[in-house]
């Protein structure tokens, strides 16, 4: 496949789990702007839970396909940073990404037909003097503003020989009618989202209703919306990006329900 030139004023997206208290944003984005002043840059979200990749590769996945051909994502949470785990630059076809080897693309990549990765190696796309601890600005800040301004991912290293994927993110079947997931993502609202998608719980049986358990609690059905329960009351509904999510109407399914990132969530179906 022929790679794709980014065109210059293009959008750059950032993740990352750095928040908004202190400088680690605002510095990246002037790295960005220095080299790329004419890109608009995009936060999708800073607020990623410290150090967890799973959260990032979540978040990722959930928002990349509803921006236009040619974004840059740059993602950074990097539990590794400064240790001998490379950086790398990456492609879908349509998509450009920047990011720690270290699982954070995952999701993305296992969804891609035509999947290209490069390691970062070529220094002259870097800051001169490269932190230990704070490479979001030193390295995948200025890949980002390069990429936007026309460098093709070739252009930055050789391409990369072990891409790190995520283990423990699909629901595991334990009988004829039953999978058992997790909770991979807990949202502002203390909404549960499991990795459990319609189409494995649709091979486990169409005609027979659901029955969720989660924390001992058990849930009858799958509801459309909050509404469809009384105030107060757990529910489990498909979320806006097709993930199995539980939630509580005008309450906090976290804290109710008392769960966490990896809490299992089991579905019978009949």
């Amino acid at each position: 496949m022929a790679e794709e030139k980014v065109s210059a004023g293009c959008l750059i997206a950032l993740i990352t789990d750095f928040g908004d208290q202190d400088w680690y944003v605002g510095t990246m984005k002037g790295v960005i702007k220095n080299i790329a002043p004419e890109a608009e840059i995009i936060d999708i979200c800073h607020q990623i839970p410290a150090q967890s990749v799973v959260a990032g590769a979540f978040v990722l996945r959930n928002a990349y396909e509803f921006f236009p051909a040619g974004t840059v994502f740059c993602i950074v949470v990097d539990p590794g940073v400064g240790t001998r785990r490379e950086a790398v630059v990456a492609s879908e076809g349509k998509y450009f990404f920047v990011a720690p080897n270290n699982g954070v693309l995952a999701l993305v990549a296992k969804e891609s037909k035509n999947w290209q990765v490069h390691r970062i190696t070529r220094r002259k796309f870097l800051i001169p003097s490269v932190s230990a601890t704070f490479q979001g600005r030193d390295v995948f800040a200025p890949v980002a503003a390069h990429l936007a301004r026309g460098k093709k991912i070739a252009a930055f290293g050789p391409p990369l020989k072990r891409f790190i994927t995520l283990k423990g993110l699909q629901p595991r079947r334990v009988g004829p009618n039953t999978l058992v997931g997790k909770v991979l993502y807990i949202d502002t609202f203390g909404n549960l989202i499991t990795n459990l998608r319609r189409e494995e719980l649709l091979r486990l049986g169409r005609k027979a209703p659901a029955t969720i358990v989660v924390s001992g609690k058990t849930l009858r059905g799958i509801r459309k919306t909050f509404g469809s329960v009384r105030r107060g009351q757990a529910l489990a509904y498909w979320g806006s990006s097709g993930w199995l999510e539980i939630g509580v109407n005008h309450g906090n399914a976290a804290e109710v329900l008392q769960a966490q990132v990896g809490t299992d969530v089991e579905v019978r179906i009949g």
